[in-house]
């Protein structure tokens, strides 16, 4: 749950807390593999997809500056967003519960036919 608290709140108000929260949710046994990924690496992609999309539709500038500050910007508006919906992710799969294991593939039943 401090995880959680850090991850959500914490990348809301001030988005280096995200870090801190990840770092916390990275050995946590309450969510498997998919669930980090998902709840972590997307929210990174976001950030990363927003900034660049904000620096493509901005319009020309003369200089690099005003690209990288623009960049800048929307990685922060983008990031506070994404740490939202990354908590609100790792929250609902920690209230479903574990998923059910995967049956090896040689034990999947096969339908005749």
């Amino acid at each position: 749950m401090i995880a959680l608290g850090l991850i959500g709140f914490g990348g809301a108000a001030f988005p280096p807390l995200w870090l801190i929260g990840a770092a916390i949710a990275i050995p946590s046994r309450a969510w498997d593999l998919r669930d980090k990924w998902i709840g972590l690496a997307v929210p990174v992609l976001l950030v990363i997809v927003g900034a660049a999309a904000a620096v493509i539709l901005g319009g020309t500038k003369n200089t690099l500056g005003p690209y990288v500050f623009e960049a800048w910007l929307m990685a922060g508006r983008v990031s506070r967003g994404a740490a939202i919906l990354s908590a609100g992710y790792l929250l609902w799969r920690l209230y479903r519960g574990p998923r059910a294991p995967r049956l090896p593939p040689f034990a999947v039943p096969r339908r005749p036919g």
